[in-house]
Order: structure tokens, then C-alpha cells, then sequence
């Protein structure tokens, strides 16, 4: 089991998740986003703290093809590495346009999107639901039906990520008879004692609690 975490704006928080041993990491390029980050600071922890083995993505929405080409490039400039990932919110744009990027995303979809056509989507590396929708469809008894037409249309490699809410707690048996493979949460206003200012004890507190509940060995999937 994986755990992400989103949202990353500087070097500290890195710092502070490689001490709990996790190494899946999200950078905002959303310009509406609470955690977006300037391209220029995503260099700079680059530069500085992600390394090799670590697990990257970064996360766009309604981003035209030449913005994100763009802002890859910049991104890992003279990297060594090539295993950066992007992630899609809302999307609404065709499989044609995710899988010209050839290179393997994670894809956010809620309890509306036709699942059946997933298994047109190439380059697809991850489905991520968020935790509203999933309460949602618990509520509803949906629950079942939704995750087995998930799992029967995605293809071999492919993997489902739930997103959570640092309050929400972690249903570990969904996740396990599901084979969730990865969960997450994105840095907000819950863990943070003012504006870009991160409770970091709060915020390991958490992660250190949710592992017990989805196992202590943290994954890269990436392999």
C-alpha cells in the first residue's frame, strides 16, 4: 500500500515525509488549486531534495497541450531521471489528449464518469477517487457495483488510488478487499496552523496513525 502525499511547496515538507519514509510525492501546476506552486519552486526542491527512487507527479486541469509540455520540460530539465508522472483533474478532454503525452498518469474521476472507457485510456497508470464520492456511494449502496465495473475495465498494471481528507477515517477494509493500492491526501487549511505554514507534528501524527490502519510498508509503484 502507497501513501501520496499532495500539495508538496517546499523543502521542509520533503524533509519531514523522507523521515516517515515515504516517497510519493504530487506538485500543483492548478492555478486555482490552495497548493499550487511556481514552477520555479518546484525546481528548487528538485534540485534539492527529490532523488532517483523518489515516486513524482504533477497535477494539472484544463491545461492546453503546449502549457504542460512546457512545464515539464522546465520541471526536470537536466534531471537524470525520467519518472515523472502526470495527474488529471476533472477531465474532461478525450483519452486521445492524456495519452499524447506519452508518459503514465493518474486520472481523478468521480461516481459519473463512464467507466467503461477507461480501457481506452493508453497510458493510464491510476484511477483516483475522492473521498466525498466514495461516502457518496456507500450511502447509496453503489458502493460494490461501482468498484467491480472499475476493476473489470481497467488493464493489467493499472491500479485504483483512494484520495482522503486528513479528518476522514481510513476504511481498511474497502482497501483491502478491493486491493486498493494507494491512498492519499493533499496539504490544506487542516493541517496548517496559518497560511503556508504547515503543523508538522499534526501532519505526521496523521500519517503515522493512518499507516497503522493500511500497513506499514510504503510501496513505490512506480517499478
Amino acid at each position: 500500500m502507497n501513501i501520496r502525499i499532495g500539495g508538496v511547496y517546499n523543502c521542509d515538507i520533503i524533509q519531514s515525509l523522507k523521515k516517515l519514509n515515504l516517497n510519493h510525492f504530487k506538485f500543483d501546476l492548478r492555478p486555482r488549486s490552495f497548493n499550487f506552486t511556481q514552477i520555479s519552486k518546484i525546481e528548487e526542491i528538485f534540485k534539492n531534495n527529490i532523488l532517483s527512487s523518489d515516486h513524482v507527479t504533477v497535477c494539472f486541469e484544463d491545461d492546453d497541450e503546449l502549457t504542460i509540455k512546457e512545464s515539464l520540460k522546465r520541471i526536470m530539465g537536466d534531471l537524470s531521471f525520467k519518472d515523472i508522472y502526470l495527474e488529471f483533474y476533472n477531465p474532461l478532454k478525450s483519452s486521445e489528449f492524456y495519452d499524447s503525452f506519452n508518459r503514465a498518469y493518474y486520472l481523478h474521476i468521480n461516481s459519473n464518469f463512464d467507466l467503461k472507457s477507461l480501457s481506452e485510456y493508453k497510458f493510464l497508470k491510476c484511477v483516483v477517487l475522492h473521498s466525498k464520492d466514495i461516502e457518496q456511494l456507500i450511502n447509496f449502496n453503489h458502493i460494490h457495483n461501482f468498484l467491480k465495473t472499475l476493476e473489470a475495465n481497467l488493464n493489467e498494471g493499472q491500479c485504483v488510488e483512494f484520495q482522503m481528507s486528513w479528518d476522514d477515517e481510513v476504511n481498511s477494509s474497502l482497501l483491502n478487499f478491493y486491493n486498493i493500492q494507494s491512498v492519499s491526501f493533499d496539504i490544506d487549511s487542516k493541517i496548517e496552523s496559518s497560511y503556508r505554514n504547515i503543523d508538522k507534528d499534526l501532519m505526521c501524527s496523521i500519517i503515522t496513525q493512518n499507516k497503522k490502519y493500511i500497513g506499514d510498508t510504503v510501496e513505490n509503484i512506480a517499478n
